[in-house]
């Protein structure tokens, strides 16, 4: 004989309504046990640990509630795992078996057989998001699931005593399960932060001879619920059209900023610093090569001249050139006479290295006269002189300022200063200068603190 055949619960409403039944009713033997099973499975089908922990011999704060509470917490799972949690346990119903009742003394079991959709079967099959899963999961074959529940007595009542067990909790397998939504190109795009993604460093949208490109995809804070199904993205550099090189690979949805990074150096050979003027492309990739994002940004190249100028610094190379400040504009050069690390405070121990209790960090460029440009300056700090970590830096100054030149008795000077007051910091500090108006980097040095 079985009771309450395949009777199905839907809401904790339903529950109290077995509660309810049993309240008030002079039921003996095996009717008690059995309303009891009746109520375990109804708790059990709703996935809910409080009731399960309260109407059972488990205590909280034990290893096993911890663990129950763990395993049914629905707050912490992805969106595509709660709508599988739910319709899943939405095909879930039960039937006690009565005949199957022993009842030694202080002690009992009773089965009870579950039916639920067959959800392993359906996850062997591809799915393109969680709404096809869920309707895979409504429509699939259903198996049994028999699990034996003990009780104990206590004083008149019987209460659930293997909650919390290694086969109780073999019944939420279903949790454990690993869904894999395929992602399309399109879906992964969806997550990318338009208003903070962009090309690090440019100027109206373009680069002037530049050292590196740089492009900061930002994710939406919700990717991180899909980093565990390692979907791997990649990026391309290509240049007018043409593909440079194949970028670093990543997991998505580990961080919700994945930087793309390179430098001049890594494909030209040689003193070339900075990149050739062209259309370059980065674009982010699937796995399999389909497209999810495609960015383009313009990079403008002065080549440096090497012919002397009027009033300017001619052909030849500057002290210091090439080794600790570079040009990156042709015309700018052509209007220097001379240029340095300046110690205004007698704390320079080299030619490009301070002591930490210097006042003023300076670099000095004189100029002809027919130099009146605007510039911006940048000052940045990084404890390591590697190019990679100089373009991090850069993208976080601790100083910036626009100035033009100024006239004094000996002539005209860009005074670069950032006044530190005794407390820089020991590292390196590099100097980054454009030109104000067209946004076009003129050059870059950098000196060290120690």
């Amino acid at each position: 004989m079985k009771t309450n055949s395949f009777k199905k619960i839907t809401s904790a409403v339903l529950v109290m309504s077995v509660l309810a039944g049993l309240s008030g009713c002079n039921l003996g033997g095996n009717k008690i046990l059995i309303a009891k099973a009746e109520q375990l499975a109804a708790f059990m089908v709703l996935a809910n640990d409080q009731e399960l922990i309260d109407n059972s011999s488990l205590e909280y704060g034990s290893d096993e509630a911890d663990s129950l509470t763990e395993l049914l917490d629905t707050d912490s799972a992805n969106a595509d795992a709660r709508e599988f949690y739910e319709a899943v346990e939405a095909t879930m119903e039960y039937t006690v078996d009565a005949d199957s009742c022993n009842i030694k003394k202080d002690k009992a079991t009773v089965d009870i057989i579950f039916t639920m959709a067959d959800y392993n079967a359906v996850l062997k099959d591809d799915y393109s998001d969680i709404g096809a899963l869920v309707k895979a999961i409504k429509k699939a074959d259903t198996k049994d699931v028999k699990f034996t529940a003990e009780f104990v007595k206590d004083g008149k009542d019987w209460v659930a005593n293997n909650v919390g067990s290694k086969k109780f909790m073999n019944f939420y397998a279903y949790r454990k399960a690993d869904i894999r939504i395929a992602m399309s190109p399109e879906m992964i795009a969806g997550f990318i932060d338009q208003g903070k993604s962009g090309f690090a460093l440019t100027y109206s949208g373009q680069y002037y001879n530049t050292p590196f490109i740089q492009y900061d995809f930002y994710f939406d804070s919700a990717v991180h619920d899909y980093a565990d199904r390692n979907i791997m993205l990649h990026t391309e550099l290509y240049k007018d059209g043409q593909k440079l090189n194949l970028g670093d690979e990543f997991v998505f949805g580990t961080s919700t900023l994945y930087t793309f990074k390179t430098i001049a150096t890594d494909y030209y050979s040689g003193s070339r610093e900075i990149f050739e003027g062209g259309k370059y492309t980065i674009k982010l990739l699937t796995e399999d090569d389909q497209e999810v994002a495609s960015e383009s940004v313009s990079v403008q190249e002065t080549v440096v001249a090497t012919t002397p100028a009027p009033g300017g610094g001619g052909s030849d190379l500057f002290e210091g050139e090439g080794v600790y400040f570079y040009f990156l504009d042709a015309s700018f050069r052509n209007e220097v006479l001379d240029l340095e690390w300046f110690d205004y405070d007698d704390k320079m121990t080299s030619e490009i290295t301070y002591t930490s209790d210097v006042i003023t960090i300076a670099f000095s460029i004189e100029v002809s006269s027919a130099c009146t440009r605007q510039v911006d300056y940048l000052y940045a700090y990084c404890t390591s002189d590697d190019e990679s970590a100089i373009l991090d830096a850069l993208q976080n100054p601790v100083f910036e300022r626009s100035i033009t030149p100024t006239k004094y008795d000996n002539g005209y000077f860009y005074d670069l200063d950032y006044y530190v007051n005794g407390q820089a910091k020991s590292g390196f500090y590099v100097l980054l200068i454009s030109d104000a108006t067209t946004g076009a980097l003129l050059m870059y040095a950098c000196c060290e603190v120690s």
